[in-house]
């Protein structure tokens, strides 16, 4: 190839990267080879900073004023849709300001509760036993403070390449939270507006000023509503712009309710630590933990069953059997049988 053909070559090339890379800052007007011109669509809606919500402060830190040397016990033992990582903010409250927290993962739960002054239930997936419900009831009624966390319930897909199977799991909170006059909803709650983005929503204060001390707005990222029957009051709600995904309704709808030591909050994304410091949500979280560690609780509640009785502490070990007459209270060998 001559010199001349070379540098052609060389100039077309740099011709096209100039042109190319040059694009990038074109207007947004473009011609095509036939002289017409069309105006680029830039949807401000698809653009990253718009996915976000918009006017929320995103600052803060997650303090409380009840120190002491409580012990709060959190719930893993039930499948639950939640990492300790997620409960982080609040776990870390308590701790910095005296208090234990310990984990709940396996063994028997009303053992936990006896050593317990609050427990935390988010997202169980397995149902709580008789004995279990039994056993927070009576957690409850001797002073024990009692926190539940709900959430929508998540689709899974299962099988294989020519089979495949749609399952929705939701929580299991109905055998617990029924007994308190408090309920979780079916579906979520979303909003759409020019600074709520689909399931980001604003909540508001409605009463219970311990809980809500100090807190003028919530932002909860997935939410389901609390439904609170006349014993219990509700605490904070939507604005009403928001709507029920399984009714297409759009209304007020209550999000934390509170029934005495008992507090229900449809939602568990807002205490995690990327959430927590947004609108209000720190004051939030801190309320919370003030009020697990603001109860008296009696101490060894829920009491065990007595001697082969059953009840909240678990089943009984059964009756055992009486010593041999006449002995010391050890078992005697059984004689060795004669050969016939």
């Amino acid at each position: 190839m001559r010199a001349r053909d070379s540098l052609r070559v060389v100039g077309v090339f740099v011709l096209v990267v100039a042109l190319v890379v040059g694009g990038t800052g074109i207007a947004s007007v473009v011609a095509d080879p036939d002289g017409r011109t069309y105006t680029s669509v830039e949807a401000d809606q698809f653009q990253p900073s718009a996915l976000l919500p918009t006017g929320d402060d995103t600052t803060g830190t997650v303090e409380m004023s009840v120190q002491g040397e409580k012990t709060v016990v959190v719930d893993m033992a039930h499948d639950n849709a939640v990492d300790e990582s997620d409960l982080e903010p609040l776990t870390s409250a308590l701790v910095r300001n005296g208090h234990e927290v310990r984990v709940h993962s396996r063994g028997e739960l009303n053992a936990s509760l006896r050593r317990a002054d609050a427990y935390v239930i988010a997202t169980p997936r397995q149902p709580f036993t008789a004995d279990e419900v039994a056993g927070l009831r009576s957690f409850v009624d001797a002073g024990g403070r009692l926190l539940l966390l709900s959430e929508p319930p998540k689709t899974t897909v299962q099988g294989g390449f020519f089979s495949v199977t749609f399952n929705t799991v939701g929580d299991t909170h109905t055998t617990v939270s029924s007994g308190y006059g408090l309920s979780f909803g079916d579906g979520y709650l979303y909003e759409l507006s020019e600074e709520r983005h689909f399931k980001s929503i604003s909540v508001e204060p409605t009463g219970e000023a311990d809980l809500v001390d100090g807190v003028d707005r919530l932002v909860f990222r997935e939410a389901v509503p609390v439904t609170a029957s006349d014993e219990a009051t509700v605490v904070a709600s939507d604005t009403g712009e928001t709507t029920l995904s399984t009714t297409r309704r759009a209304g007020d709808h209550a999000v934390v309710a509170r029934n005495d030591g008992v507090v229900a909050v449809g939602d568990t994304d807002f205490l995690r630590s990327e959430n927590a410091v947004v609108a209000d949500n720190e004051v939030f979280v801190g309320n919370l933990a003030d009020f697990l560690v603001s109860g008296e609780k009696t101490p060894g509640a829920p009491q065990p069953p007595e001697e082969g009785e059953r009840g909240p502490g678990g089943p009984g070990a059964g009756p055992r059997p009486a010593p041999p007459s006449g002995g010391s209270g050890e078992s005697t060998p059984a004689p060795t049988p004669a050969p016939a």
